[in-house]
């Protein structure tokens, strides 16, 4: 069940949209490389970003494991919909990243007002968030909070 976006939203959705399928296709050819030689490959990250981005630094990132991290951040103004961008980002990551709709979703906002709206929301299944969680999660959604 789709929420209805504004048109700076879509314009967002598209970006990372494409952002996401070209990123899938430089993993592709990232997973094809001999485990031992990619620490020398070039982040598939960056070069996604810098094709796709290049008016922003990207800043390269690892995993605990050494492997790279895709990453963005999006400069959304207050009130202009950052929760459902973010939903929206965890659907492309699963479509194209990660290729299945489980997995562990870390939620870090920077102020207790944020989290308690913010979790208060997602751990409503009446709320249009969670539906759109549920939704692209096949309904497998466990909302856990600190403590």
């Amino acid at each position: 069940m789709p929420l209805f976006l504004k048109e700076y939203q879509k314009r967002c959705v598209k970006a990372m949209d494409k952002y996401f399928d070209k990123l899938k296709e430089e993993k592709e050819k990232f997973d094809a490389i001999p485990i031992e030689y990619q620490a020398d490959i070039i982040d598939y990250n960056k070069k996604v970003w810098e094709t796709i981005i290049s008016e922003n630094k990207y800043y390269s990132k690892k995993t605990g494991h050494g492997k790279w991290a895709p990453n963005f951040c999006l400069k959304i103004p207050t009130g202009g919909g950052k929760t459902i961008l973010a939903i929206r980002s965890i659907e492309f990551f699963q479509k194209y990243v990660a290729k299945r709709k489980t997995g562990l979703i870390l939620w870090v906002v920077p102020s207790e007002q944020i989290f308690s709206q913010t979790f208060k929301a997602l751990d409503n299944r009446a709320h249009p968030y969670r539906e759109e969680l549920d939704f692209i999660s096949g309904g497998r959604v466990l909302i856990k909070k600190k403590g």
